[in-house]
């Protein structure tokens, strides 16, 4: 799905608006529930035939290459075969919801994509006891592969925020082969701290450089691990490197705007930087997020008269 102009605070709203509409419009509501339940009713009857052996048409086209019901048991067994017709005349229901509402072509794309999120959280593929892989998988470990999936979501709730883990971080510790070039912390507010790298070389140039990564990930993004990290590549040229590392957002910085993060981000690293070297010129390079709050800055000190500085 193409995710352009897709904003996940307005979701909501496109929904709600997706339900005034209907609410506004009985009649289409009516048919809408009549046509529903008349799938509803074909559901049940083709159970009830696939039970007697029968193999009649599904209410609803079921995709043959939809990878969470690749076990042959979804089409098999009559009552998994029953609830996956029903999980899809439902979604075809609801999509086609938002579909008749009368709607501008933006809201109605972001209803459309939050309706398809929560049809996927919906599916039965995501009922344990329901997805005949898991309960195989259950049978043949006797029970154990429950008990790591439990272990799992108890340790996600702890160590992870409550989010899924994508990846093993075992293998990664900070230091060591993760943002290992060697530093130190030389400032730091209540938005930042500025890192800056050991010189790797016996002479470096006389204009330093300034990192500006993302907020929306880690610094070290820019110093992932040896020999695949541009703060190493930068530093073993000869640049008197520094980085700017983000706060993690709490409450109490819910009224931060990109002015904060222009102010305490950007300019008063390049403060510290000038202080620090005694130049009164920086090199700025930003990444992501961070290379557009570069470009603010670039725009600011040039309207204050002060785009000597980088």
């Amino acid at each position: 799905m193409d995710l352009a102009g897709i904003d996940p605070a307005s979701l909501n709203e496109a929904v709600r608006a997706v339900v005034t509409d209907v609410m506004l419009n009985p009649a289409s509501l009516s048919t809408w529930l009549g046509g529903l339940a008349i799938a509803e009713q074909t559901v049940g009857l083709n159970t009830l035939r696939r039970m007697q052996g029968e193999n009649p048409e599904p209410a609803v086209a079921v995709p043959a290459d939809d990878k969470r019901f690749a076990d042959p048991a979804w089409k098999s067994n009559p009552f998994l075969f029953g609830a996956l017709e029903e999980y899809f005349v439902r979604s075809r229901a609801a999509l086609q919801l938002v579909d008749q509402a009368r709607l501008p072509e933006a809201t109605r794309h972001k209803a459309r994509f939050a309706m398809r999120l929560m049809l996927d959280a919906l599916a039965p593929s995501n009922v344990p006891w329901m997805n005949p892989a898991v309960v195989k998988e259950a049978m043949n470990t006797g029970g154990a592969s429950l008990v790591r999936g439990l272990q799992t979501f108890l340790d996600d709730v702890k160590n992870n925020g409550g989010q899924p883990r994508q990846v093993d971080t075992s293998g990664f510790t900070l230091g060591k082969n993760l943002a290992a070039t060697p530093g130190r912390v030389i400032f730091r507010n209540d938005l930042i701290e500025l890192i800056a790298y050991e010189p790797q070389t016996k002479k470096v140039h006389a204009v330093p450089l300034l990192c500006s990564p993302p907020w929306i990930n880690k610094y070290y993004i820019m110093d992932l691990a040896p020999n695949r990290s541009f703060v190493e590549f930068a530093v073993r040229a000869g640049h008197q490197t520094f980085m700017i590392s983000y706060r993690n957002p709490d409450e109490t910085m819910a009224g931060y705007t990109m002015d904060d993060y222009l102010r305490k981000g950007v300019l008063t690293a390049l403060d510290v930087v000038e202080r620090t070297t005694g130049s009164k010129k920086t090199n700025l390079m930003g990444l992501c997020l961070g290379g557009t709050l570069v470009v603010i800055a670039l725009a600011y000190l040039a309207a204050k008269g002060q785009a000597a500085r980088v």
